[in-house]
């Protein structure tokens, strides 16, 4: 099975480094390439949680913060 591009690099995407910043990129990438994969493939096929997805999301930010806190504190 071979992928267009486009799909290629949207797993690439969700491929991250070994650093906080390339980490959180990757999962982000990884959560908005579910998110169009459950719509395409799904429709309404699939209950969404949407009150998990929020808090996962909350989370997601509050770890961004700190990120960015602890690179700011640096200086």
């Amino acid at each position: 099975m071979d992928l267009i591009p486009k799909d290629f690099e949207s797993l690439i995407s969700t491929v991250s480094n070994y650093e906080k910043a390339s980490i959180l990129i990757s999962l982000k990438n990884g959560v908005e390439l579910y998110r169009q994969l459950r719509t395409s493939l799904y429709n309404n096929a699939v209950d969404i949680n949407q009150t998990a997805e929020q808090k996962v999301m909350e989370y997601f930010e509050y770890i961004e913060k700190r990120q960015h806190n602890d690179i700011t504190n640096l200086d």
